[in-house]
């Protein structure tokens, strides 16, 4: 099959940035079909570093054409690509979101191992530029990181997933307790490119790039206990909190912009 396919279409390609590495790439979907195509080209640009890859996507029932355009997608490497339908319809966003992520967990458990990374992508506007690899790649400059989280040009927006020495609670949940819109606005800032990595136990920021081998098990809840109650948080701290507590490291990369 392959003597039949233009050997020129396969050069860029056939060396591999990271061949000792495999990409796992994944995100969930739902209405997103203005920005999937674009997002899809950029997932193809990120495997195409790598000696292998695997690509899984969840789609929340969407109304639009962002399922069929995956579909479609996944028919031409379908090995490799695969996307699924969450398991309910219709649910509260928060168990919509915890579900959804928890689906691709459990599919990709298996692939979790050494030298394999998985790279977890927003699916909507802010993974719709086309992706600038050299970003990407400052990523593997530093060692001993067990996840890393993507930078932008604009104000670092993503502050609900966010906790690090400076910002051990909520912001939004601060702003409405004390009325003080500071506990947001002091983070909501532009992070030039030139800052060190930052060290922190949650973010995310449109992607977030894992070493696989402290997750397996790992599981994200859109709520946790505080004060003998349960509150709704961003699905990404009780994952992220939980990687912490196993030992992880996790940085935000000021070089790693993707918009």
């Amino acid at each position: 099959m392959l003597s039949n396919i233009n050997e020129k279409k396969l050069s860029k390609f056939s060396q591999k940035e990271y061949p000792e590495y495999t990409l796992l790439i994944t995100g969930i979907t739902k209405n997103n079909e203005k920005y999937i195509s674009a997002v899809l080209n950029n997932v193809e640009k990120y495997s195409s570093l790598f000696k292998d890859y695997y690509a899984l996507f969840i789609d929340g029932y969407s109304q639009d054409s962002t399922f069929e355009i995956i579909k479609n997608w996944c028919k031409k490497d379908s090995e490799k690509r695969k996307i699924y339908y969450q398991l309910h319809k219709d649910i509260p966003r928060p168990y919509s979101l915890q579900e959804a992520r928890n689906m691709y967990m459990c599919l990709l458990e298996e692939k979790f191992g050494k030298n394999v990374f998985l790279l977890i992508l927003d699916c909507d506007d802010v993974n719709s530029n086309e992706i600038n690899l050299e970003c990407f790649k400052t990523n593997f400059e530093h060692k001993n990181w067990d996840a890393m989280f993507s930078n932008n040009t604009k104000a670092y927006y993503d502050i609900w997933a966010l906790r690090k020495e400076d910002c051990d609670y909520d912001c939004w949940e601060m702003v409405n307790k004390t009325g003080d819109q500071s506990y947001v606005d002091k983070h909501f800032q532009n992070i030039p490119s030139t800052t060190p990595l930052i060290e922190c136990y949650s973010a995310f920021g449109g992607t977030g790039l894992y070493n696989t081998e402290k997750l397996r098990g790992l599981r994200y809840s859109s709520f946790e206990q505080k004060d003998g109650n349960m509150k709704q948080v961003c699905e990404h701290v009780p994952f992220n909190t939980s990687l912490k507590d196993r030992g992880g490291k996790m940085f935000i990369n000021p070089k790693y912009l993707i918009f």
